[in-house]
């Protein structure tokens, strides 16, 4: 993808907050403070120093993400003290592994595979510590993830726990099933103990798998973000394994577009893939704007993003059945017989 028609600020801070690029001053574009926006300010903070910010705001928010990191932490030790193994998705491991400071990076959501058997034994133990069920916005259609359930939370909601039983909802399971997850997981310091965090190919894979879901919103700049950080530091990276993967996930559209976005915002060629991300088309063009931009998108445009960029036709399909289903039956979203 070419990119004239996008503003030299926007191409100069992506290639700051992939840490590539110490600039002296600060360009702003129509979008810039959206982009940013989209991270927390402590986040900010560490990726672009020069940016002006608050002190105060700063300070603020690296002393929420320490005390959510914390209790985190401490969630995922009680879990372990209950015999139950879980694999860390998406921004945890994302923040200990590819940011300066991982409490920066840390949202009050902790995303953990659990195998479903295992589901009642980590619900129990939790609730002994008043973790409970809620907190999820609901739509006209119920629970709609059929790989999750409602958000578990901690009594001050700061540790809401996305308990997954598939590593994200249909079609990813079709070429990334949760034995696999649990199979190539790899252990991470994070604080004083270990926790297992997806391999880089299927932490790879998740992130645009999420992104798809999402339509690629730009709202989704963390998630990119990831995945740029991601492919900077790891080296030996599976891209044979990420491709079958995607291909047999139907997620080749998505794998494309991902690519495609990292790649007209100017990501390094040498850490990607040679033959991901070189489509060309209107509807790309569109995107990297609105990216550029923060432009949300309509839902004519959802829908032809789905259609176009996200997914294979008959998942796009199988989505919007779901969807209707979920008007006449809506899912509570709590797992089967755990909803007192």
């Amino acid at each position: 993808m070419t990119q004239e028609f996008l503003p030299s600020g926007a191409l100069a801070l992506w290639r700051e907050l992939l840490g590539l690029l110490a600039q002296d001053g600060f360009s702003p574009w129509p979008g810039h403070a959206a982009w940013l926006a989209n991270l927390s300010p402590g986040l900010v903070a560490d990726l672009v120093p020069h940016h002006p910010l608050d002190a105060d705001t700063v300070q603020a928010a690296r002393l929420l993400g320490r005390y959510q990191q914390a209790r985190q932490l401490q969630a995922l030790g009680w879990i372990a003290e209950a015999g139950v193994a879980c694999v860390a998705l998406k921004g945890f491991a994302a923040g200990f592994l590819y940011y300066p400071t991982p409490a920066s990076r840390l949202l009050a959501d902790l995303d953990l595979l659990v195998r479903e058997a295992e589901i009642p034994t980590l619900v129990r133990a939790l609730r002994q510590h008043g973790f409970r069920f809620g907190a999820a916005e609901r739509t006209i259609w119920g629970f709609l993830s059929d790989a999750s359930f409602m958000p578990f939370h901690s009594p001050d909601g700061n540790c809401n726990i996305d308990l997954h039983v598939k590593p994200d909802s249909y079609p990813l399971p079709l070429g990334l099933d949760t034995p696999a997850v649990f199979a190539q997981a790899r252990q991470i310091m994070a604080g004083e103990q270990m926790v297992h965090v997806p391999s880089a190919p299927h932490q790879a894979l998740i992130l645009i798998a999420n992104l798809a879901k999402d339509k690629f919103a730009p709202s989704g700049l963390r998630k990119l973000l990831d995945l740029g950080r991601l492919l900077r530091h790891e080296h030996e990276f599976a891209w044979a394994e990420l491709i079958e993967r995607a291909g047999r996930a139907r997620l080749g559209k998505a794998l494309e577009t991902s690519f495609a976005l990292l790649r007209g915002l100017g990501t390094p060629d040498d850490w990607l893939h040679e033959d991901l991300g070189r489509s060309r088309s209107a509807v790309l063009d569109r995107l990297l704007q609105d990216w550029c931009r923060q432009q949300p998108p309509s839902f004519w445009q959802r829908l032809e993003r789905e259609w176009r960029l996200s997914a294979a036709p008959d998942v796009a399909a199988r989505l919007a059945l779901r969807r209707m289903a979920g008007l006449i039956r809506p899912r509570s979203g709590v797992p089967q017989g755990l909803e007192g």
